[in-house]
């Protein structure tokens, strides 16, 4: 485990088994047989925790374990050749981080945690080893990649700014929804800056955007966040219904 913080003056967290975390219906399907999720449990370690600033796994590093986030916030990102960050997504709770590693068998970006963060890790190694004997966990493996893949996509150049932060408002309404948190109550622990790297605008643009629907009675900003007042119009604005 990299960076793994234990003992860092946070109040001690409750280590749950997977059957009884409150992440189980986004990570793990209430039919996963009883025994998969036992197997599973034996290998999870649920003890790191990571202070905001903390990097989960850096590019290049080999790939020793896939992670669910437990509870806080991590962005994946690449430096290019001129050094420059580029933002590849953000992962939340009941999300897979560090699947991009599995293929090359080592990292292909970093991660890093925006906010106090915890994980489960998944060691590689004997994971594989479970899904070759379980079709259900293999099966989920699978569903969880796909669908963390699809949250991460990027968004195209030719679309106009309104339309790329609307998209994302509704990107994170859905994995809210998806995960058993509120579809309305959007959490934004990365800045405005990072949001426009992600989404290829300036910090600035992004900021007008969301002054415009705040003033258009969109969305209500809060000092963690944002509330969607009017989730249809946001969903017309992104082209996505």
């Amino acid at each position: 485990m990299h960076r793994k913080k234990t003992g860092t003056g946070h109040p001690p967290q409750t280590l749950q088994g997977c059957s009884v975390c409150t992440l189980q219906p986004a990570c793990l399907p209430w039919d996963l047989e009883h025994n998969d999720i036992e197997r599973l449990e034996r290998i999870v370690d649920r003890s790191a925790t990571l202070s905001a600033g903390d990097h989960l796994f850096r590019f290049g590093e080999a790939l020793r374990a896939v992670y669910v986030v437990r509870s806080g916030a991590f962005k994946n990102y690449r430096l290019d050749a001129a050094g420059r960050e580029r933002v590849l997504g953000f992962v939340f709770p009941g999300e897979l981080v560090g699947v991009d590693g599995i293929y090359p068998r080592r990292h292909e970006s970093n991660a890093i945690a925006l906010k106090d963060s915890a994980i489960c890790a998944l060691p590689y190694a004997a994971l594989t080893t479970l899904m070759e004997s379980s079709d259900g966990l293999r099966r989920q493996i699978l569903r969880l990649v796909s669908r963390d893949g699809v949250y991460s996509a990027g968004y195209t150049l030719d679309s106009a700014p309104d339309e790329r932060v609307a998209g994302f408002l509704m990107n994170l309404s859905q994995r809210n929804s998806s995960n058993g948190r509120s579809a309305t109550e959007l959490g934004l622990p990365m800045s405005r800056q990072e949001i426009g790297n992600y989404l290829r605008l300036s910090a600035d643009t992004v900021t007008r955007v969301l002054l415009r629907f705040e003033a258009e009675g969109l969305v209500e900003s809060s000092r963690d966040g944002l509330t969607l007042l009017n989730m249809r119009q946001i969903g017309d604005i992104a082209k996505t219904g």
